[in-house]
């Protein structure tokens, strides 16, 4: 089980959801676009299914086809 963050890192990634800057905010961009994605094309398929192909996420794992 890990240890619950700190107040400091708390304050970090908040910082970096609102900006992200330099690798920790790359890596924070990073892991919101992998969460959003599969919620922001579904949203997609649901006002228009003919819009939505076939995707892949930066994993190589297929989100729609």
């Amino acid at each position: 089980m890990s240890t619950p963050p700190t107040k400091e890192e708390i304050k970090e990634i908040a910082s970096h959801l609102r900006k992200p800057e330099g690798t920790k905010g790359i890596e924070i961009a990073n892991m919101m676009n992998d969460g959003n994605q599969p919620m922001n094309l579904h949203t997609l398929a649901v006002v228009n299914p003919l819009a939505i192909g076939c995707f892949r996420n930066r994993n190589g794992q297929w989100l729609f086809c």
